[in-house]
């Protein structure tokens, strides 16, 4: 494993194992920062997922946030995704160290959560934040999974509660406009909660960057650095994550260092 690219050091993947059991095993809801804000924001977008790789259209997504007038944007990551719990990924400990390296690029901070649910992230995310406006930065698929009663035990307290702490800025994509959003929050059940929610315009070049899905799906190896961050794209050409035996020997040499306590 080479020493001289930060996601290649075992002693930040160590590091990094270390931080993510220390955070899984706090009170929920807890996070901690990964890469910490210099000065307290005004106003931060907080863009929540598992960047199974991180990809350019997230890249897109922080860009938009800033256009609007957040002053700070972060990359929020989740011990356990919901509904991604058996989805080949990269190691966590990976995705983190790649996120690090492109935060401190284009000047975002990252932060690591216990809590998988938007309401319990913004209540993780407000002890890290108490005076800072919180704006969950999202698309339209998850505008609709936020409002899915399936994932609440009580949706209007939960909802209550989530909006309390943050509100959401939405960005359309094809085939979901901004007519499509705002028919969302006009049924009965969403109405009392359109204000907290604002419909950004969309970067043009979101709809050219393919997701993450797409990338796992392997259809674009020889395009990878179109739609990839060059810390991505560098990663997957290296280890090849999604469909290699290389990737699983990185594993092990991870899992080797730790029981032989490098770093």
């Amino acid at each position: 494993m080479r020493q001289s690219s930060d996601v290649d050091s075992l002693a930040q993947l160590l590091a990094l194992r270390r931080l993510v059991r220390t955070v899984d095993a706090l009170p929920r809801p807890s996070a901690r920062w990964v890469r910490r804000p210099e000065e307290t924001p005004r106003w931060a977008a907080l863009l929540a997922g598992s960047f199974n790789p991180p990809t350019r259209a997230h890249l897109a997504l922080l860009d938009a946030a800033r256009a609007a007038g957040a002053d700070l944007v972060a990359f929020v990551v989740a011990v356990r995704s919901v509904d991604k719990e058996t989805v080949e990924a990269a190691t966590i400990e990976d995705r983190l160290a790649l996120l690090d390296a492109i935060a401190r690029r284009v000047g975002a901070v990252l932060a690591l959560t216990n809590a998988g649910l938007y309401v319990d992230q913004a209540r993780a995310l407000r002890a890290l934040l108490p005076t800072t406006r919180l704006s969950f930065l999202i698309g339209y698929d998850k505008l609709v999974q936020i409002f899915d009663p399936r994932y609440y035990d009580n949706r209007e307290q939960a909802l209550t509660k989530l909006f309390d702490e943050a509100d959401l800025l939405v960005l359309p994509r094809a085939g979901a406009g901004d007519d499509q959003i705002r028919a969302l929050l006009a049924d009965p059940a969403n109405r009392r909660w359109a204000a907290k929610v604002t419909i950004l315009p969309a970067p043009p070049s979101l709809d050219v960057h393919l997701s993450s899905s797409a990338i796992r799906a392997g259809s674009h190896d020889n395009d990878l650095e179109r739609h990839l961050p060059p810390e991505s794209a560098a990663f997957l050409r290296t280890w090849q994550p999604y469909r290699s035996d290389r990737y699983l020997e990185r594993k092990a040499m991870l899992d080797r260092a730790e029981r032989e306590g490098f770093g």
